[in-house]
């Protein structure tokens, strides 16, 4: 398990992300890998597939505690979140790169933990189809919806 997992923060997160004709390939690809992997029947089936999809570009991320648009949230209170749930809040220059990492890793995660501690189908399958739900919504932000 990661240190920490490094999240956009909420108060920066983008509505749509523009992405270069190279960028859209290598996500669009990774996202399909990722949609595949979950589509297998077992988790250890599941964690296998992702642990052999390609390395994603790394993106720069920068700590980030202080939001721009709620004085209301202190510095303070967001490091003591963060470390509770071991999240980073960060900002990046690379936002598309940054959400694909968040969801990987916390996907990876999540079936390791599933894969040590046998849990009950259904809600495997529940947490599976919300990674599936976020990984379509990512492939809506960044402009990659395929026609069904």
């Amino acid at each position: 398990m990661p240190a920490s997992l490094k999240l956009l923060s909420p108060w920066n997160l983008p509505h749509s992300v523009l992405l270069a004709e190279g960028e859209r390939i290598e996500i669009s690809s990774a996202i399909k890998g990722f949609l595949a992997a979950l589509q297998l029947p077992s988790v250890a089936d599941s964690l296998a597939r992702l642990r052999d999809l390609p390395d994603w570009r790394q993106p720069d991320t920068a700590h980030c505690t202080r939001p721009e648009v709620d004085p209301a949230l202190r510095s303070d209170e967001i490091r003591d979140y963060d470390k509770y749930f071991l999240i980073e809040h960060v900002t990046s220059s690379q936002q598309a790169f940054s959400l694909l990492h968040s969801l990987r890793e916390s996907c990876r995660v999540f079936l390791e933990y599933c894969a040590a501690h046998p849990s009950t189908p259904n809600l495997v399958e529940a947490q599976k189809q919300g990674f599936i739900s976020h990984a379509r919504l990512l492939q809506r932000v960044f402009g990659l919806e395929e026609t069904r």
